[in-house]
């Protein structure tokens, strides 16, 4: 019969900002690395490590030291130090589901470009898990998940189960029952040992459906156990019925397919969104946290998707470069505002203050990105017109709508037209005279107003900044219309 495998998982689960702002939490992240990359340089044949599986850590540690890129690579590419899948761990209820999948798209790339990505959902704080998870994890590759929070003993005796999603995906689960903490504190002395075996590792073998256990060692930024070789080696020997190894999240999810597989277990099912706070607490109040923070967090990634990523494609379709660099910035600053516990907003008003600046930054990058967009492809609509404007429609189909926009106009008379001519109904909301700031500019904004015409009259006396409501109707899906204005006399 085989002895019952301890897996021993050196790890570490980091906020990235909470009480304490990101500044502080980079400044001991730099240690931290400096760290573990020692240890496991130091105990080559024995030591994992995980971080959080979120390679934006691995990202900032690098942003300060880049020449430590080689020895990293090479820790990452042995699977001995961990990273991915995720960006940024994130509270999955609280967020877009395309901001996950973005997380993961991110995530996986850096840590791949890196070496290699962990291949397994690994959510060990997170408040709750979307019912629709398992297939967005299954499209990234990802079969095999491990998380804490979200299912209570009641609905689940053991600790190994099927999860089958919303759409009846299913993948193979791993429940850390006592919390991702539970091996944390690991004692060194002998005496404490055999207590530690005689009391922790009993409650995880009851919960067990194989001979294979997880037993995470790590804690919020807790620093890597730098005896734990040694600690493995006397647990061998105080409790010589089971093995003890230093392993990793890789290492046992492999064993849990082999023991299943041998032994023919079959797993029990659990269905949908998991957010039952029976045993571990899923904080359901962060939902109403900072609601302003939360609305400007959902309104950039709508603003995103729904919009900016459209209008950038059809440039791309006329001919202009993509913006893939600018658009992975927009999204990384998204995702570090989407962490856990960021996103639960539940945090100092300093840490707070951060989050609301780096939505700024990402929302006015976005908008000037699409302004620069659409600015790029109406320069380039051939047209003989005096004044024209362009209007684009983000949306996969046809669009007629009474839309508002803000113009230039010019004093006295004029009409609207479309591109076949017809005339289009306005009616002018407000208006402000900004003759000296157009009018003074040294570069003509719209050269193409002022003609050489003998019967033209003099400049506009006037410009006004002009809010405009028009109709507008059939803009095709991902495309654009040009409208006109026709003057009723003819500058110069």
């Amino acid at each position: 019969m085989k002895k019952t495998t301890v897996h021993i998982v050196p790890h570490t689960h980091w906020d990235r900002e909470w009480y304490f702002q990101n500044t502080r939490a980079t400044v001991y992240l730099i240690s931290q690395v400096n760290e573990v990359i020692e240890t496991l340089q130091n105990h080559s044949k024995t030591y994992f490590y995980l971080f959080d599986a979120q390679s934006s850590l691995l990202e900032d540690y690098l942003r300060f030291y880049p020449e430590k890129k080689a020895v990293l690579r090479q820790l990452i590419s042995n699977h001995r130090l961990l990273f991915g899948p995720w960006y940024t761990q994130t509270d999955q209820l609280a967020i877009s589901q395309e901001s996950i999948v973005r997380n993961l798209y991110y995530g996986i790339d850096y840590a791949q470009a890196m070496g290699h990505s962990m291949k397994i959902g690994y959510c060990p704080d997170i408040f709750g898990q979307g019912g629709n998870l398992p297939q967005i994890y299954q499209k990234f590759g990802i079969h095999q998940v491990i998380f804490w929070r979200g299912i209570g003993n009641s609905k689940l005796a053991k600790t190994e189960f099927e999860w089958i999603g919303d759409d009846g995906t299913p993948i193979t689960a791993l429940q850390i029952p006592f919390g991702y903490f539970y091996g944390a504190n690991i004692p060194t002395d002998s005496v404490d040992l055999q207590g530690f075996v005689k009391t922790m590792i009993p409650k995880l073998e009851n919960r067990s459906q194989i001979t294979d256990l997880y037993l995470p060692n790590g804690f919020d930024q807790l620093p890597i156990n730098h005896h734990l070789e040694q600690i493995v080696a006397q647990l061998n020997q105080i409790d010589p019925a089971r093995v003890y190894q230093i392993s990793s999240p890789e290492k046992y999810m492999d064993s849990l397919q082999r023991d299943l597989k041998d032994h023919q277990v079959t797993l029990p099912k659990v269905y949908g969104e998991l957010t039952d706070g029976e045993d571990s607490r899923v904080h359901k109040s962060i939902y109403s946290t900072r609601a302003d923070l939360k609305q400007a967090n959902n309104q950039l990634e709508n603003f995103l998707v729904n919009v900016v990523e459209p209008l950038t494609t059809l440039g791309y379709s006329l001919g202009l470069r993509y913006p893939h660099s600018e658009l992975e910035f927009i999204w990384k600053k998204l995702l570090e505002n989407s962490a856990h516990d960021s996103i639960g907003n539940c945090n100092s008003d300093s840490t707070n203050f951060d989050i609301q600046a780096r939505n700024k930054i990402a929302t006015d990058f976005a908008q000037n990105l699409l302004e620069k967009t659409m600015r790029d492809i109406s320069s380039n609509i051939a047209q003989d017109n005096s004044y024209s404007f362009t209007v684009f429609n983000p949306l996969p189909y046809a669009r007629t709508t009474v839309l508002e926009a803000n113009l230039y106009l010019p004093d006295g008379s004029f009409s609207f037209l479309d591109d076949q001519g017809n005339s289009v109904p306005y009616e002018v909301l407000s208006q402000q005279d900004q003759s000296d700031y157009v009018l003074h500019q040294a570069e003509l904004l719209t050269p193409t107003m002022y003609r050489t015409d003998t019967n033209a009259s003099s400049t506009p006396k006037q410009v006004f900044y002009s809010h405009v409501r028009f109709l507008i109707k059939d803009i095709a899906g991902l495309g654009y219309q040009q409208f006109y204005l026709k003057p009723q006399k003819i500058y110069r």
